[in-house]
């Protein structure tokens, strides 16, 4: 069973990513995120925090608009 806290944030997650005018992206700490945003990148540690925020913002600005 899952908690209020998360069906709120699977809900609105999906609401928002559905409309398409923005876009969601995570980044969990020993955390798995891919089951609350379609695009969740999971890291292991802080000290992989600058490289995963640094991939993340070249693969956004490659995109197209």
């Amino acid at each position: 069973m899952i908690g209020p806290l998360v069906r709120h944030l699977r809900d609105v997650t999906e609401q928002i990513e559905r409309t398409g005018d923005i876009g969601l992206t995570a980044i969990g700490i020993g955390h798995p995120v891919g089951q609350y945003y379609t695009d969740g990148i999971t890291i292991d540690s802080p000290a992989e925090l600058e490289e995963a925020v640094v991939q993340l913002i070249d693969r956004l600005l490659k995109q197209p608009s």
